[in-house]
Order: C-alpha cells, then sequence, then structure tokens
C-alpha cells in the first residue's frame, strides 16, 4: 500500500508542474506587399508578414488572402499555415496571384490571421490600389521592293512591329526580331538580329534589310521571327520572291505605241514581256528610256513620261538584255502649248512655242482672236489625219502649226479682194539639229482636205500672197488667207508621191535631234506696211524675208537690218562699189602727202 501511495503522490506532484490549458497568442499582421500594376494574364506575388506575441511554448498560425476585386484575380493556395514559438514570432507569407480582367481596384485584397492556441489578429487590407493592364498584342508587318529577282539583284526587305493592344494596353517589353534567310542569299546591309527594346501602346519599330539573291531558287522564302517578354510568346512572317523566269522572254510590247500632249503634261507607259507566241512573262523588271531628254525625261522605274518641251521623242522599256526599241517604237509628240490671241484694231501677234501667227487686216474694225498650236508631228493633226498625200518620197515633214481664227476674221480675209489682209505663219527651227538638211530647201505648206500637202509660194495657190525664208535668223514664213494646219517641210527634189512619212506612228518624219536646244520664239523687227497709209497696230511683228519670191504689196520690210543684226555675213572678195571706195582713199592720201 504505502508503494501505491508513493506512486499516485509522484504522479500529482508531476501533474502539477504541467502549464494549464487555455493560454492564447496575440497576432498581428502587417502591410501587405504587392504590384500596383500588372498585365492581364500575368502572375504576381502578394507578401505579408504575421507576428504573434504571447506565445507560450508554440503555436500554428494561419494566415489566408482573401479577393476583394469580385474575381478580376485568382489567388492560388489561399489559405497558408506555419509553426510559431516564442523564439520566431513572425512568419512571411508568399502568395501567387493571377491577373483576370482589366481594371482599376481599390483595396483589392485582404489577409486574415489565426493561432491554433485560439489567438486572432484584426484582418489587414491592402491600401495600394491595383491596376490590372490588358495585355499588349504585337503585330508584324512584312514589305518589300522586289516580288521577283535575277541572280546578283539586291532587294530591301522591310518590317514594321506595332503595339496593337486594346484601350490602356501595356507596353511591349523586350523586343527582338531576327532574320533568316535561305540558301543562295546573302545580307548585305545591317545586322540579321534587332532588339526595337519597348514598344509603348499604339507606337510602332520599323526598320529594314538589304539581301543579295547570290544565287537564287525559283521560289525563296526569307523569314522573320519576333520575340518578347511581354506580351511573350514568338510571331512569324515570310517574304516569298520567285527568281524570274526569263528564258521564254522574246520581245517587249509598250502601251501606248502613239502619245500626244502638251509641254507640262506626263504619262505613264506600260510594257509587258512576251513569248514568240505572244504569252506574257510574269515577273520582270522593266527599266524605261527617253530617247530625247530635251523633249522630255522618263521615270527609269515607273514609266511616267514628263513632257519638257516641243518635238518628239522615242520612248522604250528593257529587261533581261531585250529592249522594246526596235520590235515596239513608241512615238511620244509633245505639242507646245495653245496661244488664244485676241485681235484688235486688225492686228494680233500669237506665239506658240517656236512659231508665231501675224494678222494684218486693213479693215482695222475687225475685231475677234486667234489661236495658235506648234505641233511636234502635223502629220498626225487633227486635220490630216496621218496623211502624207503630195509630199515626195525624199521631202521631210519637219514640224508644224495648227492655226484659227474666229468667223469675222476669216470674212475679212475672204472679202479683201485687194489682198492686202493676210495672216503671216513664220516657223522658227534650230539649224543645228536639221540632221543634214538642207536650210534653202525649207517653205511652209499647207494641208487641203482632199488633195494633201501644198507647198506655199506667192500666188501658189492664189491665197499665198508672199512667201520667204531667213537662213541667218532661222525661220520660214508665209503669208495667207486661208488657215488650217501648217507644216514646215524641207522640199528636196526627186521622188513621189508614195513617200512613208511614218503613218500611223509619227516615228521617221523628224530629222535626228531635231529638237537639241531651245530656239528664241520670236524676233522683235519693225512693223511690216500693209497698204498705203496703212500699218498694222501691233509691235512685235517678224518680217518676212524676200529670197527670190517677192512680196505681195505691203508685206514688205527692214529685213535686210534684221539680217545684217542677227548674224555676220560671210566674207568674200569686194565688189565694185567696194574696189572703187578703195582706190578713192588711196588718191586721198596721196594729194594729202603731195601737199605736205
Amino acid at each position: 500500500n504505502m508503494r501505491r501511495s508513493a506512486l499516485l503522490m509522484a504522479i500529482v506532484l508531476a501533474i502539477g508542474i504541467v502549464p494549464v490549458a487555455g493560454a492564447t497568442s496575440s497576432l498581428s499582421i502587417g502591410t501587405l506587399s504587392y504590384d500596383s500594376t500588372v498585365i492581364k494574364d500575368s502572375s504576381f506575388t502578394v507578401t505579408a508578414t504575421v507576428t504573434a506575441s504571447g506565445v507560450s511554448g508554440s503555436t500554428t498560425v494561419t494566415a489566408t488572402l482573401q479577393d476583394n476585386t469580385g474575381g478580376a484575380v485568382t489567388i492560388q493556395s489561399a489559405e497558408q499555415t506555419k509553426p510559431c514559438d516564442s523564439n520566431t514570432s513572425s512568419k512571411t507569407f508568399t502568395w501567387t496571384v493571377t491577373a483576370n480582367t482589366p481594371g482599376t481596384y481599390s483595396g483589392p485584397l485582404k489577409v486574415t490571421a489565426s493561432a491554433s492556441d485560439g489567438g486572432s489578429a484584426t484582418p489587414v487590407t491592402g491600401t495600394t490600389t491595383l491596376t490590372i493592364q490588358d495585355k499588349p498584342v504585337l503585330e508584324l508587318t512584312l514589305a518589300k521592293n522586289q516580288t521577283t529577282v535575277n541572280t546578283g539583284d539586291s532587294v530591301r526587305l522591310d518590317y514594321t512591329i506595332e503595339n496593337m493592344g486594346g484601350s490602356g494596353a501595356a507596353d511591349a517589353e523586350g523586343v527582338n526580331i531576327s532574320l533568316s534567310l535561305p540558301g543562295g542569299w546573302s545580307l548585305t546591309s545591317g545586322t540579321s538580329y534587332y532588339t526595337p527594346g519597348t514598344i509603348a501602346h499604339g507606337a510602332s519599330k520599323s526598320g529594314n534589310w538589304i539581301v543579295a539573291a547570290d544565287s537564287p531558287n525559283s521560289t525563296n522564302t526569307l523569314t522573320a521571327t519576333v520575340t518578347s517578354t511581354v506580351p511573350g510568346g514568338t510571331i512569324t512572317d515570310t517574304w516569298v520572291i520567285n527568281k524570274t523566269t526569263t528564258g521564254d522572254l522574246d520581245h517587249i510590247n509598250v502601251t501606248p505605241t502613239l502619245w500626244d500632249m502638251s509641254v507640262g503634261e506626263s504619262k505613264v507607259f506600260t510594257a509587258a514581256g512576251k513569248t514568240v507566241s505572244e504569252v506574257t512573262v510574269s515577273g520582270l523588271t522593266f527599266t524605261w528610256y527617253s530617247s530625247d531628254t530635251y523633249v522630255g525625261t522618263i521615270n527609269s522605274s515607273t514609266g511616267n513620261f514628263t513632257a519638257l518641251r516641243m518635238g518628239t521623242a522615242m520612248v522604250y522599256a528593257t529587261s533581261n538584255n531585250i529592249s522594246s526599241r526596235n520590235t515596239c517604237p513608241v512615238t511620244v509628240n509633245v505639242n507646245a502649248a495653245t496661244n488664244n490671241t485676241a485681235v484688235s484694231n486688225g492686228s494680233a501677234i500669237g506665239t506658240s512655242g517656236n512659231s508665231t501667227a501675224i494678222v494684218s487686216l486693213t479693215n482695222t474694225s475687225v475685231t475677234g482672236t486667234i489661236n495658235i498650236t506648234e505641233l511636234a508631228d502635223p502629220q498626225n493633226s487633227t486635220d490630216a489625219g496621218g496623211s502624207v498625200a503630195n509630199l515626195g518620197s525624199n521631202d521631210v515633214l519637219i514640224m508644224g502649226v495648227e492655226m484659227n481664227v474666229s468667223s469675222n476674221i476669216t470674212s475679212a480675209l475672204e472679202n479683201d479682194t485687194n489682198q492686202t489682209s493676210w495672216v503671216q505663219i513664220r516657223i522658227d527651227y534650230n539649224e543645228s539639229r536639221l540632221g543634214g538638211v538642207s536650210e534653202d530647201t525649207l517653205y511652209i505648206y499647207k494641208f487641203v482636205s482632199g488633195t494633201g500637202w501644198v507647198k506655199l509660194t506667192k500666188g501658189s495657190p492664189s491665197y499665198c500672197l508672199a512667201n520667204g525664208r531667213n537662213t541667218t535668223a532661222n525661220y520660214v514664213w508665209a503669208n495667207v488667207t486661208h488657215l488650217c494646219t501648217f507644216g514646215l517641210v524641207s522640199d528636196q527634189p526627186g521622188g513621189s508621191d508614195s513617200r512613208n512619212h511614218g503613218s500611223g506612228g509619227g516615228g521617221g518624219t523628224y530629222p535626228p535631234d531635231m529638237y537639241a536646244t531651245p530656239t528664241p520664239t520670236v524676233t522683235t523687227t519693225a512693223t511690216p506696211t500693209t497698204s498705203p497709209g496703212t500699218t498694222a497696230a501691233a509691235t512685235r511683228t517678224v518680217a518676212p524675208v524676200q529670197t527670190g519670191e517677192q512680196s505681195a504689196a505691203g508685206a514688205k520690210s527692214s529685213a535686210a537690218e534684221e539680217k545684217s543684226a542677227a548674224k555676220p555675213k560671210k566674207k568674200g572678195l569686194p565688189g565694185f562699189a567696194g574696189v572703187s571706195a578703195i582706190a578713192g582713199l588711196l588718191a586721198a592720201l596721196y594729194l594729202v602727202r603731195r601737199r605736205m
């Protein structure tokens, strides 16, 4: 019994020194820490520290993160536990949160805490406003300056990376782009790897590479790859470039093959490569040329021709050593601007390009208008319609003038039975570009419907009152009473009416290099007399020069002075008058010396 009593006493004493259950700890939660701005579908972390005080022995702390956004975020492992004792009273909890819905949220998260010994804490809500941005959306756009290549060609490859995210989207970050080339290609400019870096919402970044087709295949795929840290992922796009197939190219057609235009206008020509059987060859690149850049220039890439001066130019295209020049000749006729001039007191002067029309009417009360247009190709004018009738095979139709007057002026010319009223047609030419044509063969011709081209000389036909040429000042003129289309023609002896002057194409009717340099449009001289006691009112009248064919009454002028002033006469032996003058001078000197 004694032993039993002693044992019971020991148990009681042992129980007496164990702490009494029911003592609880006190918990406190620190400030929540998290990023204020995050991107949709990305994850971010939330941290908070829970401190337990008054822990007797050990206890277990449970911390829970709660969503206050209404589902805009998803919390992974919201409830977490950590042991705590008197030696380690503070514990840091970390949660991973995924952003779901773009927007701005105040007090978005809350932490609660409790301890296994019954301790608790006041919940703490995050004070930092949380902004969830929409994801950036990257878009890659590619371009190239050639769709087909030949061996050795260089190609420019352009790229643009744009951030196309919605309103308020985040910046794209860590953006890179790289180029991958197939075999037979090499990079000649730039580096194969670019780092655009950050691209703001709504912004873009661009660049390019220059690559060489050293030995291209029939089809070539060049690849661009974009990577980024935000939004992440990879974008891939390609340029597809084919090698030009030229084995079947036989000739090049250009359209249109004939074009009339005025100075200052433009026209785009088009080309097509053809096989022998007229099948179109695709993938060709054309280079364009103008035969006379004084008359007009052409953009070598686009085929856009710009008219600069009156004249005729040939346009042709080339590709792979094939030219349209011989197989498809294209003629561009550039006409000078039309001049409209009012007739006052029976007189007027109108100028178009290097051609002039002078109106001189006896009836000074006549008014009206004249219009003159200098033509590069009078053969294909509206009146002539391509006709070369009445021209000899050796004749050269160089240029022309289209002349029209109002009906009252026409009547005044027709009703003047004394033939003292006329319109002078004057055409200036460039001697250095006549291409071997003699100036002494130049005449003005008039196109007559049903007859063809008629040479104008005094009295033949009857409406030509006078004509002539000035080979010093370089112009040809005729005074006429009937108006239409006129041409400057080199009247060569021999030949027949069957001569082909390039009908339909306008080619072959102009001497080579006719329009290389500009010429004066008007030579100012004395005003010609129209009839006794009557003078023309205009002060810039160009006086006709008589060369074999005399002018009609009233058409005489001071042409000799003009010719002398224009350029010096050719040297030669002195005539009788010159010899007499020299002899007289010597005799006078002899008498003076004797008296001395």
